[in-house]
């Protein structure tokens, strides 16, 4: 940050943010999901890399992008944040019918909360789908080179481990 700008003021300044009326209203929600309330008066350039996240997720959620693309936007967040970040997501998806698109390695949180997956590989796609089609054991080693398993219950994904009973000695 050049300036020592508050968060309220950084936030302000996003493209069609103008901090009144009922844009006023769509950035005061993006701090409340994002929980930024108590830092909305501190400068930007004191904040940990956490509630720098944060601020750059409001920021994102307060515009009215019909598409948002966000690239490992769970980085230096905790774990409620992480939830709070994909709830915020859901809630723009379902209510402003927005596109978003998510760059994640976190295989079970995208498990959790994506509709549709795309697995990469060196930049080639291997598979699109729903996470259950898509997040396969196969798929897996494939990309990776290294054996997994997959802990379900039902269809949903709980966990990704590495099979040690399929590791080399």
């Amino acid at each position: 940050m050049p300036f020592a700008f508050t968060v309220t003021e950084f936030l302000a300044l996003a493209p069609g943010v103008s901090g009144e009326g009922e844009e006023a209203g769509r950035l005061e929600a993006a701090m409340i999901a994002m929980n930024l309330g108590s830092v909305a008066s501190r400068a930007v350039d004191t904040l940990s890399g956490g509630e720098r996240q944060r601020i750059a997720i409001s920021r994102a959620l307060a515009q009215e992008a019909p598409l948002l693309l966000l690239d490992e936007p769970t980085a230096h967040l905790d774990l409620r944040y992480q939830i709070a970040l994909f709830q915020a997501l859901r809630e723009k998806a379902e209510t402003k019918k927005a596109a978003i698109l998510v760059v994640l390695h976190d295989l079970v949180l995208a498990a959790r909360w994506a509709d549709q997956i795309a697995l990469m590989d060196h930049g080639q796609v291997v598979a699109v789908g729903s996470p259950d089609t898509v997040l396969t054991e196969e798929n897996l080693r494939e990309v990776y080179q290294v054996p997994l398993g997959i802990l379900k219950q039902g269809e949903k994904i709980l966990a990704i481990y590495p099979r040690d009973d399929l590791m080399p000695s």
